[in-house]
Order: structure tokens, then sequence, then C-alpha cells
């Protein structure tokens, strides 16, 4: 297992912020999320680094004195988009050759980036300029400790030329990320490329339409402006938290104009409920607290929307069943929530994102997959939409019908699917092995 890294900045790009982190904090936090214990930094002045990382200002500082252990290397003249880390930490170490990070992928300023040729697995040539270059250099080595003293006596340029010299030797093996992104910040125009990149991978795949095209740009023109501030994704998940309740109350009355400025509040809520996750993506600061506080919010707010709206309608109405009608649909979000936590969260463990759906899609065929596709759709926020226009038409009594059918109707399908998901799975390992089904 890979312990430690070695982070090499280069004085010219180490302190420039891209969404919010300096060249060198992002390694850093990518380098501890890939479980890297020692954390080191060549010439941290430049790159207004502090917390728990260990820095050195020269190589001759007793840096590598007692390395016994392969180590990662990562030269910090520019970023990776993409899990760059946590692929090199699993490659296989050979006691003998180093293995370099490559991509075809590479953002602004492509000449700036350090081209490669590879020939079965090995980098065959390295350098600025390279004929017949197949991609670029990640700037991420995994070395044993002999080849790492050997690039580490001449850091900065002389460390490109070390890794030229290790390939020449044979000794420089390639591991080919495509999935993973150099992003060069060589100059502003390319820290700013580099930045609208990042901000860009906020849109999630799962995201609706009117999510993709409407939400999102509405968030991340809030989320660009707060990545250079002390604000955190869980006080944005705070404030989210708190509009949506405000939003929620304000159908208790039961007036028109309250519904409409209640319905309003509830699409500002949606949009900052995007905030906190672009936010903790962005500068990496993503946590199980944060997950937990965001998904449990989210149905706190849907559970008071139900009810605001059922009381508010027995004000107008005096009718009895329209509080019936939003605890029924409140009910059906509790139930629901429940459930996602039972199946889905429950037992989860470890590292990356707490919550990316509602109920499993990998490996789903037929009507169960159309039921899964459905039950993640409906997951989402587009109903406020739909709330604002009924409460501009005065008819937020259909918007009770439709929560305390489809509330419920949602929790049943989403139940019979993770059961389904659930059984299907452990039928599998049991025929495997051979077990009495």
């Amino acid at each position: 297992m890979v312990r430690t890294a070695v982070i090499i900045a280069e004085p010219a790009v180490a302190g420039a912020r891209v969404a919010g982190l300096s060249v060198v904090e992002r390694w850093a936090r990518q380098a501890r999320r890939a479980g890297i214990v020692e954390l080191r930094v060549l010439e941290p002045a430049a790159a207004g680094l502090e917390g728990r990382t260990r820095s050195t200002t020269a190589p001759g500082d007793g840096l590598m004195l007692d390395l016994a252990e392969p180590v990662l290397l990562i030269h910090g003249g520019g970023i990776c988009q993409g899990p760059v880390l946590e692929r090199l930490v699993a490659q296989e170490p050979a006691p003998d050759a180093a293995v370099l990070a490559t991509s075809s992928c590479v953002g602004a300023s492509p000449s700036s980036a350090i081209q490669v040729r590879l020939k079965q697995g090995q980098v065959e040539a390295l350098g600025q300029e390279v004929e017949g270059a197949d991609g670029v250099s990640l700037g991420v080595v995994l070395c044993p400790p002999e080849l790492a003293r050997e690039l580490l006596e001449a850091p900065g340029t002389g460390f490109v030329s070390g890794l030229a010299r290790l390939a020449a030797r044979g000794r420089l093996r390639a591991a080919v990320l495509q999935e993973v992104c150099w992003l060069p910040v060589t100059d502003e125009s390319a820290r700013q490329a580099a930045e609208h990149r990042l901000l860009r991978s906020g849109i999630k795949p799962t995201d609706s339409l009117l999510a993709r095209h409407l939400d999102r740009h509405l968030s991340l023109a809030i989320t660009r402006r707060l990545l250079p501030t002390a604000v955190t994704p869980n006080q944005v998940t705070l404030v989210s938290l708190t509009v949506g309740l405000l939003g929620s109350l304000a159908f208790v009355p039961g007036a028109h104009g309250a519904d409409v400025a209640g319905a309003a509040l509830l699409l500002v809520s949606s949009v900052l409920d995007g905030c906190d996750g672009e936010l903790a993506r962005l500068r990496l600061e993503e946590s199980r607290l944060g997950g937990w506080l965001d998904l449990v919010g989210d149905n706190a707010v849907h559970v008071a929307l139900f009810v605001g709206i059922g009381v508010g309608a027995y004000h107008r109405s005096g009718a009895p069943a329209q509080l019936l009608l939003g605890g029924i649909a409140g009910l059906g979000v509790l139930l629901s929530f429940a459930t996602v936590w039972y199946f889905r969260l429950r037992r989860r463990r470890g590292p990356g994102p707490l919550f990316t759906s509602v109920a499993p899609g990998k490996g789903r065929a037929g009507a169960l997959a159309l039921v899964t596709r459905l039950d993640n759709a409906l997951g989402n926020r587009d109903f406020l939409y739909l709330l604002l226009l009924l409460a501009l038409l005065d008819r937020l009594g259909w918007i009770l019908w439709a929560g305390a059918v489809g509330a419920n109707l949602f929790f049943l399908s989403l139940f019979l699917v993770n059961v389904a998901a659930r059984n299907g799975g452990e039928r599998g390992p049991r025929a495997a092995s051979g077990a009495r089904p």
C-alpha cells in the first residue's frame, strides 16, 4: 500500500487558485482522499499550504532519508480532473521501474503539457515536443524508493528530465487513465479554462432536464462566487433547509399570495440545494456528515411542504380531509426516506458519495429497469416548478391529491425495486458458491 506522497510545487503556479483551491492544496486534498498518510511538499511557501501537511523547502532537508516503501511523486505544474491518485495507488508497484500516469485528454494550453510516446506499456519518449506522441503526462509517478530518490535530486524542470532518463533506460512504465484529464495552469487563460471545466463537471448525468438547463446554471453561478469565500458546504445546506422550511410554512395561512411566495422560496431552496454539493465536490470537501445533512434536510422540507399545504387547505375550506391528505403525503415521503436508508445507506461504509440514486440502476432489465428509471426520475425536484404553477393558478389542492397518491405509490415501487435487487444479488453469490438456494 502506498502511504507517502511528495508534491513538487512549481513556484510559478503553486499558489494559483482554481475553483477555490491553490494547485498544491488541491493535490494535497486529492492525496488524502486516496489514502496517503505522509504528505510532503517541496517549496511550500509559494503554495500557501496550511494544516497537517509536512513541508520541506529543499530536497536535501532529509526528505527521503527514511523512505523504504513506494512513493507517489506529484509534479504540480497543473491539476487533474478525475481520480488519478486513486487509480495510480491501485497499481502494483514494480521494484525496478516507475509508473507514470498518462492520458490523451488535455485542457487548454495543450502545448504546455509534457507529451509521451508509448510502446508496449512502456514510456518510450517524454518531453515538451515528442514525435508520434500518444498522450500527455498527468504529472504523477508511482516510484520505488531508489528511483524516487533519483528523481527528487533535481525538482522542477529537472524532474521532467529525470523521467526522460528513466524512459531512455526502460524503467518507466505507463498507466493510461483515459478517464482523467490534465488541466495545465500555466497562465491566467489556462487557469480560467481549468476552472470553467471543473465547474461544468458540476452538471451530473443524473440531472433532470429542468435541473440541467435551469437549476444548474443558477446554482453554478452562485457556487462560482462562493468558492473563494470561507462558506462551507454544510452552511449552504443549512441555509437551503431554512429557506425550504420557511417556504413550507408560508402555505399554512392558506392565502394566495403566501402560497405563491412559499412556492418561490422552495425553488430558491432547490437551487441552493445544488450549491452545497457543487461546493463540496469542487473543493474536495465531501463528507458523510454533509451527505446525511443534505438528505435529511431534503426530506424534512418535503414533509413540511405537504403538511403545510394540507393545513393551508384546511384553513381555506374547513374540511378535515385536507389535513388527512397532507398527512398521508408526508407519510409517503417518510416511508420513502426510510426505504432508501434501509436498502441503500444503512450498511454503506468507506469513501465516495453518500447518495447518488434512490434505486439500484446497474444490472436491471425489462420492466424492473423501467420502474427503476422512473423512481430515480421522480426522486428529483422538478415537481417544484409544477408547484409554483399551481400556486399561481390557485389550484394547490391538486398537489395534495397528487402527493397523497404519488408519494405512497413512489414508496411502494421503491420498496419493491430494492427488494427485487437485493434478492437478485443474494441469489447470484449463493449459486456461484454452490450453496443451497
